[in-house]
């Protein structure tokens, strides 16, 4: 979408799967707020755009894809539900925002908490089984030994922590669009959304005009 809109992207969940990283380096334990806070204040994070996508950079080493492995999985939702550390991930996120340019927010607390006053909304989901299969396809190709039983649970468990933790829970914005795409291509929800945003039509909620 962010290409062929010619919008800036980011992944918010990204930067807390880098303050997650940052944690297990440090050997800090996943449930000690006032330290991991500390840390979430002095996250020494870069992003930077080469041809193959977007590289995340922790104090100038690149961890794109130590970021994505099933140890920061297990312990993601653990540490990004800590209320202090949440609010400065957040301020990031709105200075990113804040540049001039127009920008696409990927995370589960945009629409709520991190802007709440965002153009368009969207709120994409699918079973767990049809995540849990993306999810496979993409670690098999880092030659990640994991079965999709575990990737399922793992997916269970994060939904259940991410949804009933006090500060920014996951729910669906009231005015936000709740596009199912279980049964979607990647391009048909790409062209989908940008069919949405090319046409202006910014009104949410009413999800009966793009299912």
């Amino acid at each position: 979408m962010a290409k062929r809109l010619g919008f800036y992207y980011l992944d918010t969940g990204a930067i807390y799967r880098t303050l997650t990283l940052k944690v297990l380096k440090e050997k800090i334990d996943p449930h000690n707020e006032d330290l991991i806070a500390r840390l979430a204040k002095e996250l020494n994070i870069s992003i930077k755009e080469d041809k193959e996508g977007k590289r995340i950079f922790l104090d100038g080493e690149d961890v794109t894809d130590d970021i994505r492995t099933p140890l920061v999985n297990k312990y993601v939702s653990i540490i990004s539900k800590h209320p202090r550390a949440r609010r400065e991930m957040v301020a990031l996120q709105r200075q990113i925002a804040s540049r001039p340019h127009k920008i696409i927010m990927d995370g589960r607390d945009i629409g709520t908490v991190v802007m709440p006053d965002a153009d368009f909304k969207f709120y994409l989901d699918a079973s767990v089984k049809e995540r849990a299969r993306r999810r496979l396809l993409e670690i098999k190709q880092k030659d990640i030994d994991v079965t999709l039983e575990e990737i399922e649970r793992e997916i269970e468990n994060r939904d259940f922590i991410d949804s009933h933790r006090e500060d920014s829970p996951l729910v669906v914005p009231p005015d936000a669009r709740y596009i199912d795409t279980t049964n979607l291509s990647f391009n048909e929800v790409v062209d989908m959304l940008c069919r949405i945003i090319t046409s202006g039509n910014k009104k949410g909620g009413d999800t009966a005009d793009v299912l």
